[in-house]
């Protein structure tokens, strides 16, 4: 598995150089393969998260396991977006994020000895944790890159990588439709733990719930301000940042601090 791994990161590294090639490098590879090396990649990726995550008593939810599951799914949910909208290029940024999570848990992922075995209820509040989170990942490399593109547009001094990238009405389009999916999913995600697991303000949870609950309305605010007074480009990636940070502290801030701080002090 640890050579599978190392793989699949030296092919997600090899397609993010092809991508970030000046277009007359007789290195970079076509569209058409390009996006054939990353469906190969992805699947790759699936194959080693399905394995790290499966216990036959259950399910491994581990701090690196879970990075590595969040990013199979942003991959896979960029993916089928990009069949219809152009948006494949975000991969660029994407790309070098999925190398590190391979090589994190690659060398520092640990197994568990305590598999959990999951209910209906918690399944869904994890499934519907884990969509929010890719989709909100999502939101925030677009939101960042689209602050990125306007100021490079108002410079005079778009780089060559940038004209690879969608136009900036089709990102900021993309980028509140996957806001709102996103919101409305990390709700259903608070909602469903609210129903289905027990004490969920206990000393270990309240973290979390309190920080999920923030964020929510955070990503709420912004998507009213939308509606409400237009909000788009500068004011909008501020609120974006500020719902994503506290998102991933109420999840990977409390797992980390659970598993990787405690564990070892």
């Amino acid at each position: 598995m640890t050579f599978l791994s190392l793989s699949t990161a030296s092919l997600y590294g090899i397609l993010w150089l092809s991508m970030i090639l000046p277009t007359t490098q007789n290195l970079r590879l076509p569209p058409k393969y390009l996006r054939l090396g990353v469906s190969l990649a992805i699947a790759l990726h699936c194959y080693i998260t399905t394995s790290s995550i499966t216990e036959h008593q259950g399910f491994d939810f581990g701090f690196f396991k879970m990075v590595l599951l969040l990013f199979v799914v942003i991959n896979l949910l960029l993916l089928i977006s990009s069949l219809k909208k152009s948006v494949f290029s975000l991969f660029i940024l994407l790309l070098p994020l999925n190398v590190i999570a391979i090589l994190a848990h690659t060398l520092l992922g640990q197994t568990s000895e305590h598999p959990i075995d999951l209910s209906a209820g918690i399944a869904a509040h994890i499934l519907s944790s884990i969509l929010a989170y890719s989709l909100l990942t999502i939101a925030t490399l677009q939101a960042l890159l689209l602050t990125y593109q306007e100021y490079q547009l108002k410079h005079h001094t778009a780089r060559k990588v940038l004209r690879v990238l969608p136009p900036l009405q089709t990102m900021d389009k993309l980028l509140f439709e996957v806001i709102g999916l996103g919101a409305g999913l990390l709700c259903v995600s608070v909602a469903t733990g609210v129903i289905f697991i027990d004490n969920l303000f206990a000393q270990q949870l309240a973290h979390k719930t309190l920080f999920s609950i923030m964020s929510a309305a955070i990503y709420s605010v912004l998507i009213w301000g939308r509606f409400r007074y237009g909000w788009r480009g500068t004011t909008a990636t501020k609120w974006v940042l500020s719902g994503f940070c506290l998102l991933m502290l109420a999840y990977f801030g409390t797992k980390f601090v659970l598993e990787l701080i405690l564990t070892t002090s």
